[in-house]
């Protein structure tokens, strides 16, 4: 073990010189590392087990980084590996002699007798590469917060992003060939998954099949057409439906008046009575029902004039840590009330939607934009929408994968 150490003396000296008030704190084990190096000379097969979650980096020591990179080079070449391959490949890269040399690989394989206990040493060496990534954040987080060029959301979104970082890597996601995503995908045929998430009004979901996740739908209409209704409805359904979070940005009305159409479309209601507060006796206790089951909801209204792409990709993030689960979907209400940078409207917007698109695939979940259409349908004798009436239309058109334009016929003709 001491050799072990001091062959790398000069590499914790160099750490020690760049971070001199860390080095010394990092967590390491030295143990685990020479376990799992032993386990892989002793069973070279095992690195199939081990390869796709442990990387590199892992390693503290350098020596044992460049031994185990060995391994990952004839892993994915898919070729076999064994002390005297390892020690030749070290060698061509004038690496030998820095881990200690030949001598040292066969130190690591005389003092390991079985590869059988290798996925608890590496979890072991995880759970100190994970400490270190944590300390060198925090470090990072710190110079981000001293640079005063910086304004304070972008500083506030990209600690966050570290953070998030550091949580998603704590579980990786398993390794899936083309054939486990094939039996997936005949699996959810054959049970009868919808591919998408379902809205509960059954013929729009008979219809779509439910909305994709990664992906940007549009819910778009004139003034008065239910753009907000629509969205409302969707959010209880999905969320009494899937149980997950449903994330709704309001840039338009406050939490309490997203919270009273709620409670009028759980309740049977008319909103404006419920916004008055003239109820009749039976009114009371269909509200203290409605008010009971959308408490139980895992709903998050959002209250922000200006909800930019950093500050809804904060908030999804706080989102997915609180309420223990990743949102489901979100909504927003509505994409032209959002400003960005810049005078150019048309670029503008264009980015806005991107930005939701791109929010959207990162989160794994639908991301519904609500939107405005221009007064031109008003001066038309079929006041039918068109995707040509939407505002800014061709920064939406682009880059939605739906959009679905509401029509009332009773708003313009009454009977």
């Amino acid at each position: 073990m001491l050799q072990s150490i001091n062959s790398d003396s000069t590499q914790q000296a160099s750490v020690a010189q760049q971070t001199p008030r860390l080095a010394v704190l990092m967590p390491n084990s030295a143990d685990a590392e020479e376990a799992v190096l032993g386990g892989l000379l002793v069973d070279p097969g095992a690195i199939a087990r081990i390869a796709d979650n442990l990387p590199s980096e892992a390693f503290y020591f350098t020596a044992h980084q460049q031994i185990y990179s060995a391994f990952l080079h004839y892993h994915k070449l898919g070729q076999p590996s064994d002390l005297m391959v390892i020690a030749a490949w070290l060698q061509d890269r004038k690496l030998l002699d820095s881990i200690g040399g030949r001598s040292r690989l066969i130190q690591l394989f005389d003092q390991t007798v079985t590869a059988a206990n290798i996925d608890q040493h590496v979890e072991l060496l995880l759970d100190k590469f994970r400490r270190r990534s944590l300390l060198h954040a925090t470090q990072e987080i710190q110079a981000l917060a001293r640079d005063l060029t910086l304004p304070l959301e972008d500083v506030t979104d990209q600690s966050e992003q570290k953070i998030y970082a550091l949580n998603q890597s704590n579980n990786p996601q398993k390794y899936q060939t083309i054939a486990d995503i094939c039996q997936d995908v005949f699996t959810e045929l054959e049970q009868g998954v919808p591919p998408g998430l379902r809205t509960g009004m059954l013929d729009l979901d008979e219809l779509l099949g439910g909305y994709a996740k990664k992906q940007l739908h549009i819910i778009a209409a004139r003034t008065g057409m239910g753009k907000s209704h629509v969205m409302i409805a969707m959010a209880i359904a999905m969320a009494k439906i899937h149980g997950k979070p449903i994330v709704l940005f309001s840039a338009e009305m406050s939490k309490k008046a997203v919270t009273v159409r709620m409670l009028a479309l759980l309740s049977g209601i008319d909103s404006d009575d419920l916004r008055k507060g003239k109820l009749e006796q039976n009114q009371w206790f269909a509200l203290h029902n409605a008010i009971a089951e959308l408490s139980h909801l895992p709903i998050h209204i959002e209250e922000d004039s200006n909800p930019t792409p950093a500050k809804m990709r904060s908030v999804l993030r706080r989102v997915a840590m609180e309420m223990g689960n990743p949102p489901a979907a979100v909504f927003l209400d509505y994409l032209q009330l959002l400003s960005g940078e810049g005078n150019n409207r048309v670029r503008e917007l264009d980015l806005i939607v991107m930005e939701c698109r791109r929010i959207a695939f990162e989160f794994d979940l639908p991301f519904f934009g609500l939107a405005q259409i221009s007064r031109a349908v008003e001066q038309r004798q079929d006041k039918r929408p068109l995707m040509s009436d939407l505002r800014e239309s061709g920064a939406i058109e682009s880059h939605a994968d739906t959009i679905m334009l509401l029509y009332r016929d009773e708003y313009y003709n009454e009977q």
